[in-house]
């Protein structure tokens, strides 16, 4: 009974150390598949991963109607993990500008000064 009980112990755990084992291997197999890729990977001209970026916006309505805007922004948070380069930063400004445009558009955004904070890929 004695030899019995302790076969039983040593298979238990000697099967919760395989189950432990592939649950690492599975787990370790999903975090690699999910990962971003290197960023020398990524195509030139593309923004890897997700930036926040405070917008200090300014928008003036002129005589005729038309409208005037002036626009500085500033990274406030990256999740790519690594800096951002030159040509990154070029891109981003290029997608901050754009929005800036569609937010002069916008007939409900009044003129006057507005601090935005926006999510860009």
């Amino acid at each position: 009974m004695f030899l019995t009980s302790w076969v039983f112990v040593i298979g238990s755990l000697l099967l919760l150390a395989r189950l432990v084992s592939h649950t690492r291997l599975f787990t370790h197999a999903f975090v690699e598949t999910v990962k971003p890729s290197d960023p020398a990977l990524h195509a030139q001209g593309t923004v890897l991963g997700r930036y926040q970026v405070q917008i200090d916006f300014g928008k003036v309505v002129l005589a005729e109607g038309a409208t005037q805007f002036h626009y500085q922004w500033k990274l406030i948070q990256s999740q790519a993990g690594l800096r951002i380069t030159k040509e990154d930063k070029e891109v981003l400004d290029r997608k901050v500008q754009a929005y800036c445009k569609h937010v002069v558009e916008d007939p409900t955004v009044a003129a006057g000064d507005h601090r935005l904070l926006q999510w860009f890929n």
